[in-house]
């Protein structure tokens, strides 16, 4: 019996070989498929045949990640489709630190579309590198401000010389028009030099960054700055930290600037800078200093202002939702009324001090210079900065401005008569209910009070 049955395993087990070695000698290109970099296969008659549609970065030649994927877009042996592929690298030295040797696109003249996916581990790069026409650059990971184990990160070497770690487009690549440029699940260490973490100058449609994580930057982390980068993002999902060297920052540093170029918003981001180290509190997180933009979702900590409007140029028709500040900021929205730069259009909405238990937040929640106005609300639902009123054709007399705070002019509306002595010199209110010579009213003093006084 015992004899029965070793044979028959052995029978079994012989059939299973025999299968295995016909499978494998009636498929021999797999292998090759492999070895040349192709790590998909179709089937081409009655053979397969690798496909160029991912590409495996670590049988190329060169001993560093960007090396490699230079060697795939020059490679002759198997080149590199003009229409496009992903290029795998998340095989090339991953969890360790590697410093790029060349630019993936040197010698590139007209580099074609790509995909990269970048391994774990530190990728020092000592240059800039600049994104061409329909490049993804996506990362293993863009961490937290707590950890970065498991995560891509892009570090600038000591001997960075200044600029930005990554440019998106330049005329050379697209001329003025680049798209689909992006950078995804990466973060940035600028090692707390005076230089910018992405600047976006070209990238319009499809041109965004998501996931990331801008750690030591001294300069500014986030830059669009062109009226090239139109209709560019949504830029979100970020986190931006200046580190162990938030009291080596500049009054310059910021975690974004938004100048001269309408984009698809700044959604969800945590901007920390100097929180309690001796040292520069910077001016601003986010400068705004352009028109049809939206910002939402963000926190801000160790910055004067958290989001200063129109200081370098001006901005009309945005929109601010959901904005809070925290440790070391004066004021989380600042309407600044610099000469010559118009600010009108502006609706703020969800602006909070971020106090915590009373304690810890912004001292003013908005600054309104153009109105010479300062509200301390612990939060405004809205506050909303309309257009000039002016005297004749020039003389300007004021502005336009609807707010739900109780502490600014407004204008009201309701379906009664107003009454109590707490409102604000010169708000309005409308009654929709009123009968003739009761229907509006305006805030006056009386004494050392206020009171609503009908005037029509």
């Amino acid at each position: 019996m015992k004899s029965t049955k070793k044979l028959a395993l052995s029978s079994s087990f012989l059939g299973t070989m025999l299968v295995f070695l016909g499978w494998v000698s009636a498929f021999p290109t797999r292998t090759q498929a492999q070895v040349i970099g192709n790590n998909a296969v179709y089937s081409s008659g009655t053979s397969e045949t690798g496909s160029s549609a991912w590409i495996d970065a670590s049988v190329f030649t060169g001993t560093d990640v960007c090396a490699k994927v230079n060697a795939v877009f020059k490679s002759s042996a198997n080149p590199y489709p003009a229409a496009g592929a992903v290029i795998d690298a998340r095989g090339v030295n991953p969890g360790t630190t590697q410093t790029c040797s060349i630019s993936p696109w040197s010698g590139v003249t007209t580099p074609p579309p790509s995909t990269i996916l970048l391994p774990p581990g530190t990728i020092v790069i000592n240059n800039g590198i600049t994104l061409p026409n329909r490049t993804r650059l996506i990362g293993a990971g863009g961490g937290s401000l707590a950890t970065s184990s498991g995560t891509t990160i892009i570090e600038a070497g000591s001997s960075f010389p200044g600029g930005s770690m990554f440019l998106m487009g330049n005329p050379t690549f697209c001329g003025t028009a680049c798209t689909g440029i992006s950078l995804e699940n990466l973060w940035l260490n600028g090692t707390g030099q005076s230089i910018n973490g992405v600047l976006n100058q070209y990238g319009q449609e499809l041109s965004y960054v998501r996931r990331v994580t801008f750690y030591q930057l001294l300069g500014t982390a986030l830059s669009l700055t062109n009226a090239n980068a139109v209709n560019s993002g949504p830029y979100s999902e970020l986190a931006c930290s200046l580190g162990s060297y938030s009291a080596s920052a500049a009054s310059t540093t910021a975690c974004v600037q938004i100048k001269g170029v309408s984009t698809r918003g700044l959604h969800s981001m945590t901007c920390t800078g100097n929180t309690g180290e001796s040292g520069t509190i910077p001016n601003a997180g986010v400068f705004l200093d352009a028109s049809n933009n939206s910002i939402e979702d963000v926190h801000v900590e160790g910055f004067g202002d958290g989001v200063r409007i129109g200081s370098n140029a001006s901005a009309q028709s945005n929109v601010l939702f959901n904005i809070s500040g925290g440790t070391n900021v004066t004021n989380v929205i600042n309407i600044t009324n610099s000469s010559g730069k118009s600010v009108s259009d502006l609706s703020l909405t969800a602006i909070t001090n971020g106090a915590v238990g009373g304690s810890g937040g912004a001292t003013n929640t908005i600054t309104d210079s153009r109105t010479s106005t300062t509200l301390t609300d612990a939060t405004v639902a809205m506050y909303v900065l309309g257009e000039e009123m002016t005297s004749g054709s020039s003389t300007m007399i004021g502005e336009s401005r609807f707010t739900s705070s109780p502490n600014a002019a407004t204008w009201g509306v309701g379906s009664g008569t107003p009454s109590g002595s707490t409102c604000k010199i010169g708000s309005l209110f409308s009654n929709t209910s009123g009968t003739t010579g009761k229907t509006w009213y305006v805030c006056t003093a009386s004494g050392s009070s206020t009171t609503w006084t009908n005037i029509n």
